[in-house]
């Protein structure tokens, strides 16, 4: 994350140094608590549980383990990657487990790689 002092000709914008999802987090956290902060996680849809998972790392990485916890509570109830992206309905049965079947492998194939 990145430190920036406001100097007087700086843009308003409060979100401007803001250039991870983690920092904005922290913000949130920060300004106005950890209810708050739940709330926000509630309504990100985009949202899946590995990005959550890995914000929430990079926040306890930072030292800022009560707002990984929080983060990891949202991340416990979103879905998965796999389900969450994938582009076709559980009924159209085929495509549908094909997509995950090969997100699946992908993601082990990834993690056998590090």
């Amino acid at each position: 994350m990145v430190k920036v002092e406001a100097t007087p000709d700086m843009e308003a914008d409060l979100f401007s140094v803001f250039d991870e999802a983690a920092a904005i987090m922290a913000f949130v956290f920060r300004k106005f608590g950890g209810e708050a902060l739940k709330m926000v996680l509630a309504e990100v849809a985009e949202a899946d549980q590995e990005f959550l998972e890995a914000q929430a790392a990079t926040l306890k990485a930072l030292g800022l383990s009560e707002v990984a916890t929080i983060v990891l509570e949202a991340a416990a109830s979103a879905l998965p990657a796999h389900v969450m992206h994938c582009p076709y309905a559980e009924t159209d049965i085929h495509n549908y487990e094909s997509w995950q079947a090969s997100y699946q492998r992908k993601a082990a194939n990834s993690r056998h790689l590090k």
